[in-house]
């Protein structure tokens, strides 16, 4: 009985020619009567729907058994799946299943379910392909950075290691350069001021010992 406007249902006994769950779409028409239509849940229905959105479709009644289902739709799937939607593992491959139980899907105070299932084995590989290069890529830059960093500090060391070096000689009266100090950095340039000084120290002790000697005579 349908009131002014259109109903929907869901019919589990269907009719004659198909006896499963249909689908019932009732508008009534003036006072012509009633127009209805009904979708059967059979396999070429749901494949046909399956196929425009690009996934796998099954039907199960209220006791959870299956009622119907799209061709490559994992067989017993319908068992791991709640009322929320979740990621399952079955036979080497990897679905999301989305569960859906409108109000239109009860008959006679059953509530049937639809399940949709999409194939992400794929995508799951790829993205764990891509996991493990990007890993791959920060190990590679960190070991890259690692290295660079004691190479830096080995060269810095050195350079300090040379210059602390000079600076005790020269306490000791020993005017000694320091060589081999080429870091582009503050090292090489603090290396290349002490040259300078020592060669002043030099200059300075050339003439102290020049001036003493005109002095003596």
């Amino acid at each position: 009985t349908l009131a002014e406007g259109e109903s929907v249902a869901l019919s589990d006994r269907g009719c004659d020619r198909t006896p499963m769950p249909t689908y019932l779409i009732g508008r009534r028409v003036g006072d012509a009567g009633v127009v209805v239509v009904g979708l059967d849940f059979s396999e070429g229905s749901l494949a046909r729907a399956g196929k425009k959105l690009h996934i796998e479709l099954c039907l199960v009644d209220p006791e959870g058994k299956l009622v119907n289902r799209t061709a490559a739709f994992p067989v017993g799937l319908e068992k791991l799946v709640s009322n929320e939607p979740l990621l399952a593992d079955l036979e080497g491959r990897t679905f999301v299943v989305q569960p859906f139980s409108p109000k239109e899907f009860r008959a006679q105070h059953r509530e049937f379910r639809l399940l949709a299932a999409l194939d992400v084995t794929q995508i799951r590989t790829v993205i764990r392909r891509s996991l493990f290069i990007a890993i791959a890529c920060i190990s590679i830059a960190g070991l890259i950075a690692l290295g660079s960093g004691l190479r830096l500090a080995t060269v810095m060391s050195g350079a300090l290691y040379r210059v602390h070096g000079a600076f005790d000689r020269l306490k000791a009266q020993e005017y000694v350069k320091v060589e081999g100090v080429q870091t582009g950095d503050e090292f090489e340039e603090l290396a290349t001021c002490f040259n300078t000084m020592l060669d002043g120290l030099r200059e300075r002790d050339k003439l102290k010992t020049t001036f003493g000697k005109y002095m003596t005579a």
